[in-house]
């Protein structure tokens, strides 16, 4: 296995785009507050997860495993 990096455009917005909504829920859950998501309110733990979802998201956006 080694490590491939691909550097499209598409991968790179999408990557600033996951990073952006990670640092929002992060910032969020830091400041205590829960995150309204439509009519359903998330609470601090929930949005910390999201907030590492997001950002292994980005980083997944740029970087794969290949064999």
């Amino acid at each position: 296995m080694k490590i491939h990096i691909r550097q499209p455009f598409f991968s790179i917005t999408t990557a600033i785009i996951f990073g952006i909504f990670g640092l929002m829920y992060g910032l969020a859950a830091a400041k205590g507050m829960g995150v309204m998501l439509g009519t359903l309110s998330l609470s601090v733990p929930v949005s910390w997860a999201i907030s590492g979802i997001m950002f292994l998201m980005a980083y997944f956006a740029l970087i794969h495993l290949t064999d």
